[in-house]
């Protein structure tokens, strides 16, 4: 009984770490309120196949923008919200050349963090 409560205390200690170590990289403040804690949440969140939203259409946009810059051969992505075949391919084309990520078609903080830095890169050489 005893570690269960162990363990419960340490699972919402580390969701809490988490979270607040995101808080502190995207703050909440007066001007963007609920905005910059859904913001947070999205860092944490994945993307996999026939996902759908606001977090997929950012990702289908930076994508786009990189592919762009990077010289990608193929068609834009549309941003429709939809993460869909076409996507999971674009997002695999990107991880196959990013040797911080796994190739696995799948967006985790991980593969967004290593999109903004190619991107910030190919911007700074442009």
């Amino acid at each position: 009984m005893r570690s269960n409560r162990i363990c419960a205390l340490i699972c919402s200690t580390g969701i809490a770490l988490v979270f607040a170590i995101t808080t502190m990289m995207n703050p909440v403040s007066a001007e963007t309120g609920s905005a910059g804690l859904e913001a947070n949440l999205a860092d944490l969140r994945v993307i996999t196949l026939g996902d759908s939203g606001t977090l997929v259409s950012f990702w289908q946009d930076r994508l786009n923008t990189w592919m762009g810059l990077a010289d990608v051969d193929g068609d834009a992505l549309a941003v429709d919200g939809i993460y869909g075949p076409l996507s999971q391919a674009a997002t695999e084309s990107f991880q196959s050349v990013t040797d911080s990520v796994v190739t696995d078609g799948v967006v985790n903080p991980a593969d967004r963090v290593a999109l903004d830095n190619a991107i910030a890169g190919l911007e700074a050489n442009d």
